[in-house]
């Protein structure tokens, strides 16, 4: 776990001091990392091999942004006293089209060009090439590696040129640097200065940090009490603002789902927001539309079109929906059985975070299906798993203990095992249970109910 260098506490557990605002912080627990940018109405995520504390949904284009870039600059030209230059001016259509086209190569993930078309007036101190150079080195920085592997002079980059835009009013480059400071790439993680660029951007209008602020209400932090009727009337302030739109929409729709917020619950009319969610990219709403899909919660069941979503969701880097299109593949669904092709969305999903896909790598490495069998790395998956706290995973190392797969035969720890599955909400398996009772004698049994309470103990007090 990451420290912060000026508290000394772990980022999940550091307590922020007091502020109107805070960060738009999500759980710390998926491997990847966990970045929506809107531009031009697309939101999704983007998959790293990383551990995130903080999201951040980034205003890259759209009108909204486009007229606030386009104030910022004409203020940026009076602080530098541009504006009496007829070469500025003279400049400023060449300029203005290489915005333009930056923004096209953004929605393609064209970062390296991105870089190479706004290099040219990349020292002009304009917040438009700088907020979107910050944001191109950033990528570049990050993608497809690990935290610890990131390119540290792009991020350096990144840094600056974010700090230089967000010192003309460039909301959107003090979200970036919310991000960056927050979970510490490239440097020490320092929330009271993510926190700050945050108030900031929020005080700037900038819708992304609006939506980061509202999701963190309507989830609730450790510091930060959950208030989502507060978080559903910041939503239905952006509902109409394109790209964050389709936001609002998964949240409310989730809200009208629970009956919150003064809506009436109506499981129909949620799922046809999170259903248009899912239409307009955001990535959790195409996961949570194909588990409606699948469930009949809401709509009618399509077990066809629950598997078309979750694969979407899967391509975008969902990592529960990784692991359910790996099943698919595992069981058959609609489908050729093809267990080395489930394998690779099993390691994909869990690369994402997933704790089911440890579980079903363990069965998988268990039964030698689609990889060799090997129930020393079946018993690794197992326990990753049960660490994860997946109900299952105690099932599986509770059969391993039984019959010595991966270890030597006890029956006493099958029998913790197998109850603590049942406490974590495994239903009973008569016939296990009879099997790991018949290998127990009286004192087995009594050092199993010992081991098994002092686990129910532990838990309680956590």
């Amino acid at each position: 776990m990451v420290r912060s260098k000026n508290r000394g506490q772990s980022r999940l557990s550091q307590r922020v001091r007091k502020s109107t605002l805070t960060p738009a912080i999500r759980g710390g627990t998926m491997q990847e990392v966990l970045i929506r940018r809107i531009s031009v109405g697309t939101v999704f995520k983007l998959a790293l091999r990383s551990r995130a504390l903080l999201a951040a949904v980034l205003l890259i284009a759209g009108p909204q942004a486009v007229a606030q870039d386009a104030a910022q600059a004409r203020r940026a030209a009076a602080d530098t006293g541009v504006t009496a230059s007829a070469k500025a001016a003279a400049d400023e259509p060449q300029l203005a089209a290489a915005v333009e086209r930056a923004d096209e190569l953004e929605g393609e993930v064209r970062f390296t060009d991105i870089v190479s078309v706004l290099q040219p007036w990349a020292e002009r101190g304009d917040p438009r090439v700088d907020f979107r150079l910050a944001y191109a080195h950033f990528r570049l920085a990050l993608d497809g590696r690990r935290v610890e592997e990131l390119d540290q002079a792009r991020m350096n980059d990144a840094v600056r040129l974010a700090k230089r835009a967000a010192n003309h009013g460039q909301g959107g480059a003090m979200n970036l640097l919310y991000l960056i400071l927050g979970n510490g790439y490239g440097r020490p993680v320092d929330m009271d200065a993510a926190m700050a660029w945050l108030e900031r951007a929020v005080a700037a209008g900038d819708v992304g940090a609006r939506i980061n602020f509202a999701t963190m209400l309507y989830e609730g932090r450790p510091w930060l009490a959950r208030d989502r009727v507060r978080a559903c009337r910041m939503f239905t302030d952006f509902a109409d603002v394109e790209g964050a739109g389709s936001v609002s929409l998964y949240y409310l729709g989730w809200a009208t789902m629970r009956g919150e917020c003064g809506l009436e619950k109506d499981a129909r009319k949620a799922a046809q927001s999170i259903g248009r969610a899912a239409e307009g990219n955001v990535l959790d709403a195409a996961r949570d539309y194909a588990r409606l899909l699948e469930t009949g919660v809401g709509v009618d069941a399509d077990h066809t079109q629950a598997l078309l979503w979750y694969e979407r969701a899967a391509d975008g880097g969902d990592g529960y929906s990784l692991w359910r299109v790996g099943r698919a593949y595992a069981e058959g669904e609609e489908r050729d059985i093809d267990p080395v092709r489930a394998v690779d969305y099993f390691r994909r999903a869990i690369d994402s975070g997933n704790g089911e896909a440890l579980v079903s790598m363990a069965v998988m490495h268990a039964t030698g299906a689609g990889v060799a069998q090997d129930l020393l790395k079946a018993l690794e998956f197992y326990r990753r798993a049960a660490d994860a706290g997946q109900p299952h995973a105690y099932r599986g190392l509770a059969v391993m203990a039984l019959r010595g797969e991966g270890m030597s035969p006890d029956a006493t720890q099958a029998s913790v095992l197998y109850r603590q599955g049942l406490e974590l909400g495994n239903a009973p398996e008569p016939g296990l249970q009879k099997a790991i009772d018949a290998e127990l004698d009286s004192a087995a049994r009594a050092e199993a109910d010992r081991r098994f309470e002092a686990w129910r103990a532990s838990r309680a007090k956590q």
